[in-house]
């Protein structure tokens, strides 16, 4: 029941973050991806360092999305113009998806080619999505932005698992 919880939270987050961007309430989703993790951190995880993969990989999202902004290969719906950063409602979704990592996509844990090619599949069609709605712009090829994207996405899901394994075993210690 919790998993099922957890991804249903977890999708309906990424919609209000995304019907939010399209309709230029930047701060609903967020607020809701907020809310969402407390009460996920508090009812449902029973992992002390949950809350640092959540903002690690909120970090690394960070990292991931603005430099696609920098290398000018996508952009989004609330992006300042003097300053290049992912927007609060992209790295909310960072921060809602790694709640997955122990729950609705725990069983991926220890399959690392599987969960590179789940994520080289569906991370660039969230962005797809995010394009159809509007709310994402490709800036280059779309070939060419679902190819960079599919590297990073499958790249990143196996680095997650790696980061939560480590901070497994860094908290039984």
């Amino acid at each position: 029941m919790k998993n099922i919880y957890n991804m249903v939270c977890f999708q309906i987050g990424w919609w209000i973050c995304s019907i939010g961007a399209k309709n230029e309430q930047f701060y609903l989703g967020p607020i809701f991806m907020l809310f969402f993790i407390a009460v996920h951190i508090m009812c449902i995880s029973e992992n002390k360092w949950e809350i640092i993969l959540i903002i690690c990989g909120s970090i690394f999202g960070i990292v991931v999305d603005t430099s696609l902004i920098y290398f000018n290969i996508i952009n989004y719906q609330d992006t300042f113009s003097n300053f290049t950063l992912a927007p609060l409602w992209i790295i909310a979704m960072w921060a809602g998806f790694c709640t997955t990592i122990n729950h609705s996509l725990y069983w991926l844990k220890g399959h690392f080619i599987l969960s590179s090619l789940l994520g080289a599949i569906f991370g660039p069609l969230s962005y797809i999505a995010g394009l159809q709605m509007g709310i994402i712009f490709f800036l280059t090829a779309p070939l060419h932005t679902c190819l960079i994207l599919a590297i990073i996405w499958g790249i990143s899901i196996p680095l997650l698992f790696f980061l939560n394994e480590k901070l497994e075993i860094i908290s039984e210690c």
